[in-house]
């Protein structure tokens, strides 16, 4: 898998965490 397209998915995904308001929670995973 291309990292710069892995980046991009942890990024997205950090995008969703924050809208579902889990964003305390994630700050220990990324």
């Amino acid at each position: 898998m291309n990292l710069r397209i892995f980046l991009g998915f942890l990024r997205a995904v950090r995008s969703v965490v924050q809208d579902l308001g889990f964003i305390n929670d994630a700050k220990i995973v990324f």
